[in-house]
């Protein structure tokens, strides 16, 4: 598909017979290969499960109950009541978190009369499945040990999983057990909620693991620096610090031995058994996602471990990667943001800061499992992390991560026809050939470009996403106007001073930054560069964002076609331009964020009523 849209969008070959003869062949021999495999599951009698297979994983994941019970739920009769009832105080107590209590059920009655079979049929029902993230069903005996059910707990709620938890379960005291199931439940619909380790408690822990062999079980003062980077690794997780206290307890302690740690943090992971169970603990945290959850979650991982991780950016980049669907009326911004909510929520990204409404402005997620799910993604191809200018890149990713300030990144020609993405973290040069044709994402925020844009970025005609914040680009070429599929252009903090008349010819453009602060102090009355509207900006029927723009008679008389923009900044405003900008400013139904600012500070806007947007 990237092929045919690349084709399609480049008029100079939209004639050329043999390239569409080409894709012709392409797809009869996708065609061809489905056939075949259809074929091959009706000689092999495979059956398919209706449903989508992310749907039925998931339900095969979460049934942990079908082990230990065979239940013919058509023979049972006459326990509807009771279920609706079982049903309705469970749900009720899930959801009434304020009341921080345990619910305790009980189901009597005689012997045979059917007490297991209908907490059974409840148990597996899609409404329980659905309600709770985790469940466990265990017998108990009459007589009972606490030590007793912990493994079988876990061993349920771990059931179906990759790792070596199940191989561990019989060796391991009620201790280490207890906290698997804190890290566990960690971020699920529960009571409880289980907290990071303070810096002195985490210190306390890890020393206590380290130097368990050593008389005094104290960190000598040579090693305090390297310690001290090793924990806000672990970031406060306790198994990532009991993991990582095993594996140095065994090592010499020596500043050198230490920093391997830190240098080799993910070969050693996927390669010591000190990590085993902590990498089951957070791969099942993984796995517990929804599919397009793992996709969003996956991706965090681009962003390097000393890098917040900006709102705004991850949910036009999530969008861009064609990550995001529309769910209605409901626009694929609200749906992003939805689900870096529900990341959040299950603890799989941690809040950083929020604005003054209270919104997320940045999150991170910690080095540990940064470097597991890393790992995931270039196994899976889904992207790589590249931050070694001596070697040449020759691998098959999608997306490629690149932090570097070499000016000469090398890449092998498949890996450069295979590319998707590309997105620059630090200063240096990036080279753009013409091979690039297929990138859907170029993410250059803080790249120099000191010669200006190369000119095959705008033969990239499958471009969704165009980032060119905080580099030194002097000016945009007219030929912007070939990337037809652009959704979002941000040139803010650049040098750039007059904007090209192609960029109205972007009909697919949601976001368009092109603001610079003139006055880091602040202390001038318009500290912006002005950039006067351009004349058919108001044409772009599916801008979301526009900031910032210098008022205009044309871009005022036309301002009420903009009803669909999110956010807003104009410029440049007088007293005579407010009537009818706060006129247009009320048709703005999805209106999130708008500012205004005045012409000169001498001068009041005469505001006779206020801007209140639908």
């Amino acid at each position: 598909m990237d092929h045919y849209a690349y084709i399609w969008a480049d008029r100079r070959y939209s004639s050329n017979v043999s390239r569409w003869h080409h894709i012709n062949n392409q797809l009869q021999e996708i065609s061809n290969r489905l056939h075949r495999l259809g074929d091959m599951k009706q000689q092999c009698e495979i059956k398919t499960t209706k449903g989508s297979q992310s749907k039925i994983a998931i339900e095969k994941h979460q049934d942990l109950a079908r082990s230990s019970r065979v239940i013919d739920e058509e023979t049972i009769l006459g326990t509807e009541e009771y279920e609706k009832h079982l049903k309705s105080w469970l749900k009720s107590g899930q959801t009434d978190v304020t009341q921080s209590k345990r619910i305790l059920i009980s189901v009597s009655g005689p012997v045979g009369i059917g007490k297991t079979t209908l907490v059974s049929k409840v148990y597996r029902s899609t409404m329980i499945r659905k309600s709770f993230g985790c469940r466990a069903w265990v017998n108990v005996a009459r007589n009972y040990k606490v030590e007793d059910l912990l493994p079988k707990i876990v061993r349920e709620l771990f059931k179906g999983q990759k790792g070596e938890i199940s191989q561990h379960l019989e060796i391991m005291n009620p201790p280490e057990l207890k906290q698997i199931l804190k890290n566990f439940l960690e971020g699920r619909r529960s009571h409880h909620a289980v907290n990071k380790l303070g810096e002195q408690d985490a210190f306390h822990l890890f020393c206590t693991n380290t130097f368990k062999r050593a008389d005094t079980g104290k960190c000598p003062p040579a090693l305090m620096e390297q310690a001290t980077n090793i924990l806000k690794l672990c970031d406060g997780l306790p198994l990532a610090i009991v993991s990582t206290g095993n594996y140095l307890s065994l090592r010499e302690k020596t500043v050198s031995e230490w920093k391997k740690l830190e240098g080799d943090l993910n070969w050693i992971l996927n390669n010591n058994v000190d990590f085993d169970l902590m990498k089951s603990v957070l791969t099942l945290s993984f796995n517990s996602l929804l599919g397009y959850l793992k996709t969003c979650f996956l991706y965090c991982g681009i962003f390097p471990d000393s890098h917040l991780i900006k709102r705004k950016r991850l949910i036009r980049l999530w969008i861009a990667e064609g990550f995001i669907q529309d769910r209605g009326r409901r626009t694929v911004e609200d749906v992003a943001e939805d689900i870096l909510h529900e990341l959040i929520k299950q603890n799989m990204l941690e809040v950083q800061d929020t604005n003054d409404s209270g919104r997320v402005r940045t999150c991170k997620m910690s080095a540990i499992m940064r470097q597991l799910i890393i790992s995931k993604s270039e196994q899976e191809g889904f992207y790589v992390v590249y931050d070694d200018a001596e070697k040449c890149y020759e691998g098959n990713a999608k997306r490629l991560s690149v932090k570097s300030s070499n000016n000469s990144i090398p890449l092998s020609v498949s890996a450069i026809q295979s590319l998707r993405s590309w997105i620059h973290f630090g200063s240096g040069e990036t080279p753009v050939e013409s091979g690039f044709k297929l990138l859907r994402v170029l993410d250059l925020q803080g790249v120099e470009l000191k010669e200006g844009l190369p000119k095959a970025v705008f033969n990239l005609f499958n471009l969704h996403y165009l980032g060119l914040r905080k580099t030194s680009i002097k000016r945009l070429l007219a030929s912007i106007k070939r990337l037809v599929n652009l959704q979002t252009l941000d040139v803010t903090f650049t040098n750039i001073k007059e904007l090209p008349d192609g960029i109205v010819k972007l009909q697919r453009l949601r976001n368009l930054f092109v603001y610079t602060i003139v006055d880091c102090s602040y202390e001038s009355f318009c500290y912006f560069r002005r950039f006067p509207a351009l004349r058919g900006i108001y044409d772009l029927k599916e801008l979301q964002m526009l900031q910032s723009v210098e008022v205009t008679k044309d871009i005022l008389t036309n301002l009420k076609k903009m009803s669909q923009l999110r956010s807003f900044r104009i410029i440049k405003v007088r007293a005579e331009h407010y009537s009818v900008l706060s006129d247009a400013i009320e048709t703005m139904v999805n209106l999130r964020r708008l500012d205004i600012v005045g012409a000169k500070s001498d001068e009041a806007l005469g505001m006779k009523h206020d801007i209140v947007p639908p």
